[in-house]
């Protein structure tokens, strides 16, 4: 039964969102960024997730 009190109380929890707090404004004179991005010394080592 606690099992079940948790998985709801974890979704209930998912889904409540911050969101509310921002606000959806206009930007004007926005920039942009160009470039490229170049990688020396090789790949990186992998690493298991």
């Amino acid at each position: 039964m606690r099992m079940v009190g948790l998985a709801v109380l974890c979704a209930l929890g998912a889904g409540w969102s911050p969101s509310w707090a921002y606000d959806e404004i206009a930007v004007t004179d926005g920039g942009s960024i160009t470039g490229t991005v170049t990688m020396t010394g090789g790949n990186p080592p992998l690493k298991r997730i």
